[in-house]
């Protein structure tokens, strides 16, 4: 019993210094930081909208609140590019 809690320990351990030592990547980094600023304006897109047009009522089609969900969405898309692409390359 006691060799497979160690065995288990050592999995564990090797799991955490592997996910440590990807997530110290510059790219990865990176890919943290454009999804974080990518969901965030996608989140805020219409209050954003709401601050530019001094309205309150919003609707579906504005193209304010579409711009910032393009670009929100660009943002999450290179985030993804940055974790994938080097894969591939």
């Amino acid at each position: 019993m006691n060799t497979l809690l160690a065995d288990a320990g050592s999995v564990f351990q090797g799991i955490w210094e592997s996910f440590a030592e990807n997530i110290s990547l510059a790219e990865n980094i990176w890919a943290i930081v454009f999804a974080i600023v990518g969901i965030t304006i996608s989140v805020l897109a219409r209050r954003f909208t709401r601050m530019i047009r001094n309205n309150n009522n919003v609707s579906d089609n504005d193209t304010v609140l579409i711009l910032f969900k393009a670009v929100g969405l660009g943002f999450i898309f290179i985030a993804l590019m940055l974790v994938v692409l080097p894969y591939f390359i």
